[in-house]
């Protein structure tokens, strides 16, 4: 048997990050960490998988994903930095890298989640969800796969749900 194919992506520059590794896959793409050489941020690759490249719908959910969470913009959705197409033809966007879990593995490991515990979360996604439906955003794919939680000492409990992977959102007008 053949030892799995090198990444061609690995060791990368894309928008001055240097990929390091794979941390991840979706139906329609690979999730990255990368590097800023110069400063040590680190970022988060989302690259389209070639097979969704040709794909005119998913070229359209991933050009949404990359729109929507910009347009909403809160401490409660993944913040997209950059996107763009690399020369090879993949499409990608450049994101902030999250360390913690997706909230389907905290389900999975201690079910049923305390009241309090439950009450917070929603909470939280309820008003990141407000604001993006306020600018005319509607996910459409909130599931426990896409809503990842993270540390943070500034929110209740100390950690926050970000919600990730706008890739089926719907962008309309915005509430007058």
């Amino acid at each position: 048997m053949a030892p799995p194919a090198a990444d061609p992506l690995l060791g990368q520059q894309i928008e001055g990050y240097r990929i390091i590794r794979s941390v991840g896959h979706g139906g329609m793409g690979v999730i990255y960490e990368a590097v800023h050489p110069g400063i040590g941020q680190r970022a988060a690759v989302k690259v389209l998988r070639p097979d969704s490249f040709r794909d005119p719908v998913a070229v359209q959910r991933f050009h949404t994903e990359a729109r929507a969470a910009t347009i909403a913009d809160h401490p409660g959705l993944v913040k997209i930095f950059d996107s763009g197409q690399l020369p090879t033809g993949e499409l990608y966007i450049l994101m902030e890298y999250l360390e913690g879990e997706p909230l389907s593995h905290r389900l999975t490991a201690h079910q049923p989640l305390a009241l309090a515990e439950t009450l917070r979360l929603i909470r939280q996604i309820a008003a990141a969800m407000a604001i993006a439906h306020e600018r005319g955003i509607y996910h459409r794919d909130l599931k426990p796969d896409n809503l990842f939680l993270i540390a943070d000492a500034a929110a209740e409990g100390g950690e926050r749900i970000k919600i990730l992977d706008f890739g089926l959102a719907r962008i309309a007008a915005p509430r007058a």
